[in-house]
């Protein structure tokens, strides 16, 4: 994707924004500006103030991402923060994950707590559970809409959520829900209402 050199800090450090092939943070990082790289893996701390455009971006520490996130294949088992909208063939998280915008994947698959505006995708599956790590946080994940073909939630609380099939496990709490095909709903989730579309 990118000819640039491969980048890795340790300690604190900044980088200006640019093209590169890889780009490890293991430390403390300020990157400046828009990043364009194969590959983002941050162990540590970085914030990086532009947006983040990659094939694979894995985060075991804390990133802050001043715009938007765009990459193939994303992964969190930290706290990934996006001021914009994050989009991704495929989406894997098991840390916190907090986005002010559309998060859109064509998979999707979050195992931890957080607050996302908006969720589309194609297979939307969220089991929210609070790592220990985390514990100091409130647990569930939090959305204004969720949309996809096949919906599975659990621990999900959400304004609306439309879906082909949509699964709503124990711990959701959801204003509304729209399916095409069929709902399945554990005796414990609170549904407000539901439409057959």
């Amino acid at each position: 994707m990118t000819s640039g050199r491969n980048v890795r800090l340790s300690g604190w450090g900044q980088l200006a924004g640019g093209a590169y092939e890889d780009v490890s943070i293991d430390g403390m990082a300020v990157i400046r500006g828009d990043v364009q790289c194969n590959q983002l893996a941050v162990s540590g701390k970085c914030h990086v103030r532009g947006r983040v455009r990659a094939e694979r971006v894995h985060i075991e520490g804390k990133c802050e991402v001043r715009g938007d996130v765009e990459a193939k294949h994303i992964t969190v088992s930290g706290w990934l923060t996006v001021n914009g909208n994050l989009a991704a063939d495929r989406l894997e998280g098991r840390g916190l994950l907090r986005v002010d915008g559309l998060v859109n994947a064509d998979d999707l698959e979050l195992h931890g707590p957080g607050r996302i505006r908006e969720i589309g995708g194609g297979r939307v599956y969220i089991a929210s559970e609070r790592p220990r790590w985390l514990s100091f946080l409130p647990g569930g994940m939090r959305a204004d809409s969720i949309e996809g073909d096949d919906v599975y939630l659990r621990g999900v609380t959400a304004r609306l959520v439309r879906g082909g099939v949509v699964h709503a496990d124990s711990g959701c709490r959801l204003d509304r829900v729209e399916y095409r095909h069929a709902l399945h709903r554990a005796p414990d989730a609170v549904i407000r209402e539901a439409e057959q579309a």
